[in-house]
This record gives C-alpha cells, sequence and structure tokens, in this order.
C-alpha cells in the first residue's frame, strides 16, 4: 500500500494556477483530474508531463497503467525528454494546451463546470519521487579506462539487483556508469523500475546526477549501460547532456522490441554498441 497521500486543489487553485501560464500538466480518469505543476522550465531532468507520469506510477501503482492510457494535456512544447517517456509508459499527449480558467478547461474535456471533478494535486508524489533513494553502489577506487573495465564493474552491478519473489516482478537486471573525462567513476545505477517503472537504470543515472550536481552532464562524460538504452532512456540522456554530440553512450547488449529501436541516440548517431 502506498503511502503516499495526495490532496485536492480547488477551483480557485485552478484558476490561479492557468492564469500564471508555469509549466503544468494532468491527466483525466474517470471524474478525476491528476494534476502536477510548480516546475520551472529551467528545472533540470523533468518536464511538467514526466513529472507527472513519474508521479502517477510513485502514487497509484496499481491504477497507473489505466490512468496513463488516457490523454495527458501539458502546456509545454514538445520535447524528446517528453516524447521518449510517453512512447514508453504513456499512450497519447495534447502539447501547447492552454486553458484561462477551470470552465474552459472543462469545456475542452468535454465536461460541464458543474460536474463533480476533483483535481488531485500530485506534488506530494513529485517530492516522494524527488526525495526516493536509488540504490547507487560506488567503486571509487577503480577507474574506468576501457570498455572492458566497465562492462566488469556492470557485471558486478548487475549481481546487486534483488531477486524477487514473483518471476513477473522481476525487473530486468539493467545497470548504467557515469564516467569523466579522465575515466573516474561518478555514479552507477541499477534497474528500480519493481518500485517504479519509470526508473529504468539510466534514469536514476541521469536524474541522480542532475538533481545533485545541478548541472547538465558536461561533455567528453561517458555513459555505459549493460543494455540498450530504450526510447525513454535515450530521451532523458538526451535532452540532460550539455552538448550530447560531446558525449558518448556505450552499450554492450542490444535489445529487441519496439521501445528499443529508432530511439533519438539512435537517429544522431550519438550511441554504439560494443560487443564483450
Amino acid at each position: 500500500m502506498n503511502s503516499v497521500r495526495s490532496s485536492s486543489l480547488s477551483f480557485e487553485e485552478i484558476d490561479s494556477i492557468l492564469r500564471q501560464e508555469s509549466p503544468y500538466a494532468f491527466v483525466r480518469h474517470q471524474n478525476q483530474i491528476f494534476w502536477l505543476s510548480g516546475l520551472s522550465r529551467e528545472f533540470l531532468g523533468a518536464t511538467a508531463a514526466t513529472a507527472l507520469m513519474q508521479s502517477v506510477f510513485e502514487a497509484h501503482r496499481d491504477l497507473s497503467f489505466f490512468i496513463l492510457r488516457q490523454r495527458i494535456y501539458t502546456n509545454e512544447p514538445f520535447c524528446e525528454m517528453t516524447a521518449g517517456m510517453l512512447k514508453v509508459i504513456g499512450k497519447r499527449i495534447e502539447y501547447d494546451f492552454r486553458a484561462q480558467g477551470r470552465v474552459e478547461l472543462l469545456s475542452k474535456l468535454g465536461l460541464s463546470d458543474i460536474v463533480e471533478v476533483e483535481f488531485v494535486d500530485m506534488q506530494s508524489s513529485w517530492q516522494a519521487v524527488l526525495q526516493r533513494k536509488r540504490t547507487s553502489v560506488f567503486f571509487k577506487d577503480e577507474p574506468i579506462l576501457s570498455a572492458e573495465s566497465a562492462y566488469k564493474l556492470l557485471a558486478r552491478l548487475q549481481s546487486e539487483i534483488p531477486k524477487q519473489k514473483a518471476l513477473h516482478d522481476q525487473p530486468r537486471e539493467v545497470a548504467a556508469l557515469l564516467v569523466g573525462p579522465a575515466g573516474e567513476l561518478i555514479s552507477t545505477a541499477v534497474n528500480e523500475s519493481v518500485l517504479n517503472k519509470t526508473l529504468h537504470a539510466e534514469i536514476n543515472l541521469v536524474q541522480n546526477f542532475l538533481w545533485t550536481e545541478k548541472i547538465k552532464i558536461p561533455p567528453y562524460y561517458k555513459i555505459y549501460v549493460s543494455h540498450k538504452p530504450c526510447k525513454m532512456c535515450a530521451a532523458m540522456i538526451y535532452e540532460s547532456c550539455e552538448n550530447p554530440s560531446l558525449n558518448e553512450v556505450i552499450y554492450f547488449q542490444n535489445v529487441e522490441g519496439r521501445h528499443s529501436v529508432n530511439t533519438v541516440l539512435d537517429r544522431r548517431h550519438l550511441n554504439r554498441q560494443i560487443i564483450s
């Protein structure tokens, strides 16, 4: 049972948010509208829409599939990060959504102002995502000076992923490394999607770095991943590098399936496979 408690936003609060035109995203499921706002446009590692998706999984794991089958609305423009996450865990989205107040918003959703609709504030769930302690195992005394040394460390990290009692709950054993220009190990991460379906190893790796260092990933840093990044992870990496063309993304095992082909890193020739 999830311990994250959500509160409701009043119609007056919704009107105020819409007037301010700060980034927001929402999704309607039955008589509830799950709402997230409050991020600045300069926030690293998330858009309003991706924060909403991560928050839904954090607070409503059992219902998340049904909630995120519905159309997401956001007043932000298209970006690779949002599109990548949507392709893996969402369904549909409307970018650049605008409404002058709740009456117009409800009208655009095909609802009248008198319909009983609850605006569920997802801010506490988003804070839980931000504060979640994600697994990160460090081997600071071991510089990563070659693909071979990266592969060996990734294998050690994969072995640290806890085994689940039920086979269908077992996440794919994926690990990731962030390595500096001189081979210094900056950070590590593993797949924790059993806790939140968005917490792939690469998402953990990138968001941990962004939210700790408060900067984008600098040029000439390398990301090593045991498996090829999916569309969600590739987009997160792409949007989170200061200059993606000056970073390397190296993976060792190819992954078949629609979520791992034609990613933004593929299209821009920014990742490559090394056969171990």
